[in-house]
């Protein structure tokens, strides 16, 4: 590994909760470039027959080519949300981080909550119980990944809700802070 992947201090201006939205732009562009793509692949498409010529592109044997890139597209997006339900935990822990425990290493997302509970802050219990079921989902995605044509049906919706979830625990925090200062 190349010396300078070793150093982890890349922070400039530090993670903001705005750092969640542009998440989720970023990977809805990339959904919109790869929908012009895979308009230009269907468009270009050439469906052979059994006997090795080309065939009418409306006809039923050509169909199933259209719909096999149609289906591949469609479980490219979902690992989109995938990568982005990945990155968007990692956000908020980088915020913890930074507003609780900047000069500790602390792993897992559990000790973290923990770390903050113990200087007295208070999360409410629901939105606990649920951002650790997100982040169970986010470990197995990691650690245990679904096979390669077979994503967990996660969407745009999901990493939404998500979102929402986090932007609470934040502003919940952020509140506690400043009624202590």
């Amino acid at each position: 590994m190349r010396p300078e992947l070793k150093n982890f201090k890349w922070f400039v201006y530090g993670l903001k909760e705005r750092d969640f939205d542009y998440t989720l732009e970023l990977i809805r562009e990339i959904m919109e470039d790869r929908k012009v793509h895979l308009q230009k692949q269907l468009d270009e498409v050439v469906v052979y027959g059994p006997e090795g010529k080309p065939i009418d592109k409306k006809s039923p044997d050509a169909a199933d080519a259209y719909d096999d890139l149609i289906y591949y597209h469609h479980i490219g997006n979902e690992y989109l949300w995938h990568f982005g339900l990945w990155r968007l935990q990692g956000i908020f822990e980088g915020i913890l981080k930074e507003m609780f425990f900047r000069d500790k290493t602390l792993a897992g997302i559990f000790k973290k909550l923990q770390t903050v509970e113990d200087q007295g802050f208070k999360i409410n219990g629901a939105d606990k119980q649920e951002l650790l079921d997100w982040a169970s989902l986010r470990n197995a995605l990691s650690h245990a990944p679904p096979e390669a044509y077979r994503p967990l049906a996660l969407n745009e919706k999901d990493i939404k809700d998500y979102i929402r979830l986090v932007k609470r625990i934040l502003g919940s925090l952020q509140n506690q802070i400043d009624a202590k200062n």
